[in-house]
């Protein structure tokens, strides 16, 4: 390539010294720009930059033809830059590139991750429909007082062994007591009860006025203070007519030990079902509303 007149030549090489600093100021801005955006708007910038340079090295290679004493290593140089030129356009295409793929494989992912969040949320609200069908229909039989072995099992299955779940096996098979059961019931008991505290040594008279008496209700009406055994026993009835079965057994507990003994069946029933209750409680829990 021929260099340009005497009377251009300073000014030409002025124009190349000026081209040469926009250049490597373009080199460092590309060095340090970030390895990846989101926008590409570096790239860009660069490319920008890259374009106005060609067009000015384009118009000093169409300059005047040269004439003697011109630079004569002003056409190497003018190689020299137009050779960074291409290297600084192919690195820019090259981070551009970088950027698109990179962007590519972040949105691929984000919408991975948005699918597999759904399907997960999906799946959960099934497996939780399940539990909630399985602690109904167990509930169900275990209010009537049903065995509920077989609804158990499912459970099991639905929440891997859950030991809220393992609380209710020893009741499962046999179900448990109901509450018409246990408050029916313990007019019979309370008899037993009372009738175990007759004396020992009375004659065969007072022996038949007892069994008589055990017959008969002779608990006040309401709950009564006091830790006589009639006073104990009407507050024993009060608690199961509200539906306190924990504090129905635990005023039980202070009956005579012969009074106790005597009504064992039913308080075994009691005993049974407030221990079933507080396992039911924990599996209840476990159901969404």
């Amino acid at each position: 390539r021929a260099a340009p007149a005497n009377s251009d030549s300073s000014a030409l090489s002025a124009d190349v010294a000026d081209m040469n600093s926009r250049l490597s100021a373009i080199e460092q801005r590309l060095d340090e720009q970030p390895a990846a955006t989101s926008d590409g708007e570096a790239s860009a910038d660069v490319t920008a930059r890259l374009a106005d340079l060609t067009q000015r090295l384009d118009n000093l290679e169409n300059a005047s033809p040269a004439a003697p004493g011109a630079d004569p290593g002003l056409g190497d140089r003018l190689d020299t830059l137009q050779s960074q030129v291409q290297t600084l356009e192919t690195s820019a295409k090259a981070t551009s590139d970088r950027i698109d793929e990179i962007q590519a494989r972040v949105d691929a992912l984000r919408d991975k991750l948005a699918a597999t969040s759904d399907e997960s949320k999906i799946r959960n609200d099934k497996d939780q429909a399940a539990r909630n069908v399985a602690i109904e229909a167990l509930t169900a039989a275990y209010r009537r007082g049903d065995p509920f072995g077989d609804f158990l099992d499912a459970l099991r299955k639905l929440t891997d062994g859950a030991p809220a779940v393992d609380a209710l096996l020893p009741y499962a098979s046999t179900g448990v007591a109901t509450d018409s059961e246990l408050i029916d019931g313990f007019d019979t008991a309370s008899r037993q009860a009372l009738g175990a505290l007759a004396p020992k040594d009375e004659g065969v008279v007072s022996r038949l006025i007892s069994n008589a008496r055990s017959l008969v209700d002779v608990r006040p009406a309401g709950p009564v203070e006091g830790d006589e055994p009639s006073a104990v026993l009407s507050r024993v009835e009060a608690d199961l007519a509200n539906g306190d079965f924990p504090a129905a057994l635990a005023e039980w507990q202070f009956l005579p030990a012969e009074s106790r003994q005597a009504a064992a069946g039913w308080a075994g029933k009691l005993e049974k079902r407030v221990a079933a209750d507080k396992a039911l409680r924990g599996i209840t829990a476990m159901a969404t509303k």
